[in-house]
């Protein structure tokens, strides 16, 4: 959510160790909104199963957000979602 109250939605290229933590490179923006209210929810698109996956969690940032700020995103939940109806 960004300063406006409204939602923010970015695209990135995610990376997840062994333990199920996110990490990803985001930009000074979305940097900045991770600082400021931390609490995420990050949607992975359609598997073959038309499942999606949604995980709520807690983002930190490394550093000063910048251009290419890395973040860690710790998952607290997570559920697989179902195709909606057409």
């Amino acid at each position: 959510m960004g300063d406006d109250g409204r939602t923010r939605v970015i695209h990135v290229k995610v990376d997840i160790d062994g333990r199920g933590v996110i990490q990803a490179v985001v930009g000074r923006g979305a940097a900045a909104n991770a600082v400021a209210r931390p609490d995420v929810v990050v949607l992975w698109a359609p598997a073959e199963d038309g499942f999606s996956l949604i995980a709520d969690g807690v983002a930190s940032v490394e550093g000063e957000p910048r251009g290419d700020t890395p973040i860690t995103i710790e998952v607290s939940s997570a559920v697989r979602h179902r195709p909606a109806p057409l």
